[in-house]
């Protein structure tokens, strides 16, 4: 079982499912999980993070419901939005500001993770991200890595060896962001710093390397 929480990750999953790309479905399927995060809540020993995954999966359903409810048929348009990036330097203000409203928006307001993550995390556009941020926080299983995970969601760019892919079909969903930032190839720039990534509280499978 992964436990990758990236909205892009979690919006092609439901895109690949005819069973969820439904609104019946989607709405069925997000007042499961608040349900689910309600009764983590009112446990005697309170399950904060399991009722904060809940809750982000419900607002990830919720936001692909109010999609396919304005004809994005097949949740292009929010993949797209999702990953869009900042022209200056392809910073996903979109996908960072969806979590933010992830977070501020879970509602029990007495939990000590919540306020954890509100005090860690940064405006957006800034590090560290919301994403590192809600994702070191309910693991509590990081590891400084060299190899990374899908930039989109693994492949590298041929050409400037960047950034690193899944497979074919991350790799053309991120291009329109990606191609404004590969102008140089990798020998004519500095390394890149490794960054925190997250393990699978059961055990994840490292990304190949190429």
């Amino acid at each position: 079982m992964t436990t990758n929480l990236n909205p892009v990750k979690m919006v092609m999953l439901v895109k690949e499912d005819p069973l969820l790309m439904d609104v019946i479905a989607l709405e069925k399927g997000y007042r499961v999980m608040d349900l689910l995060c309600e009764q983590c809540v009112k446990l005697q020993d309170m399950n904060e993070v399991l009722a904060m995954k809940l809750h982000y999966i419900s607002c990830v359903l919720q936001k692909c419901l109010a999609f396919l409810q304005e004809r994005d048929e097949n949740l292009d348009a929010l993949l797209k939005s999702l990953l869009k990036g900042r022209d200056s330097d392809g910073f996903p203000q979109y996908l960072e500001k969806f979590i933010h409203d992830c977070i501020r928006k879970f509602p029990y307001c007495e939990a000590t993770l919540l306020q954890q993550l509100v005090r860690s995390i940064a405006p957006v556009g800034n590090d560290p991200t919301v994403f590192s941020v809600l994702t070191q926080a309910p693991t509590a299983q990081m590891v400084l890595m060299d190899t990374e995970y899908c930039d989109a969601c693994g492949e590298k760019c041929s050409f400037c060896k960047m950034v690193v892919y899944c497979g074919p079909t991350c790799q053309r969903l991120y291009w329109f962001t990606h191609k404004r930032q590969r102008k140089t190839p990798v020998s004519q720039r500095g390394s890149r710093q490794p960054k925190l990534r997250e393990l699978s509280s059961h055990g994840m499978s490292q990304p190949r390397a190429v």
